[in-house]
């Protein structure tokens, strides 16, 4: 079963949903995602947001699958988050131990705040002088955040959102009307991949560590998977 996520619901601190304007797209988004494409594996759960605003944009489909195991260990203080308390906790696991004095030139703003409720969240801790984050493999639930871009025409052009969109996401597609070999041999250039209306996207099992997280935006969509669950 996939809970899927888009503009009506408000019920929970997420992201900001652009509303589907109707048109080829949409249709476009419809038919594949009545097919139900996506393969999941077992131990998983799936959740997929509708037009999300992020930094870069509004990507059309994120798909984030992750595992039950993990995020039912956590605690509600991670429902309090915020999207700087959750770039500090990247930039921490980016980064390794700090002291209060360094993380203060990179966050200046309500550093202390921000620590106290990582450490409620039981997603830092304090050793001595120094902040560190706890074990990814506790913390971190998603196995895939897949992003999806639907274009009807001018494929070359998605191709580019598509490439941006690999910031956040482990896998990219382009969903089109109809592939061809060329325009496979096009998206390959770009590290993306490409599908269309009778495509079923298998999410396999990779090493979390070798795909995810790859910015804090996918922290984001980490928690916003896992909230969204608690309230459904």
């Amino acid at each position: 079963m996939i809970n899927v996520v888009d503009h009506r619901s408000t019920d929970f601190a997420g992201p900001v949903f652009r509303r589907g304007t109707p048109g080829p797209e949409a249709e476009l988004v419809s038919e594949f995602l009545a097919r139900t494409p996506f393969a999941i594996p077992r131990g998983c759960r799936a959740t997929l947001f509708c037009e999300p605003h992020i930094a870069s944009g509004f990507p059309d489909l994120v798909l984030v699958v992750w595992n039950v195991a993990v995020a039912q260990k956590w605690k509600p203080a991670r429902a309090s988050l915020s999207r700087d308390d959750v770039r500090l906790l990247h930039f921490l696991h980016g980064a390794g131990a700090q002291t209060d004095g360094v993380l203060r030139s990179f966050f200046p703003r309500s550093l202390m705040a921000r620590l106290e409720r990582l450490e409620e969240a039981e997603l830092i801790y304090q050793s001595g002088h120094y902040w560190r984050p706890r074990c990814m493999a506790d913390t971190f639930a998603a196995r895939h955040i897949i992003a999806i871009e639907a274009k009807v025409s001018q494929w070359a052009a998605a191709l580019s959102q598509a490439f941006l969109n690999t910031w956040f996401a482990s896998e990219s597609y382009v969903l089109l009307p109809r592939t061809t070999a060329g325009m496979e041999t096009a998206a390959e250039r770009f590290g993306v991949q490409l599908c269309s209306p009778n495509s079923t996207i298998t999410c396999r099992r990779p090493a979390v560590s070798d795909t995810l997280p790859r910015s804090y935006a996918s922290w984001l969509f980490n928690e916003w998977a896992w909230r969204s669950a608690a309230l459904s």
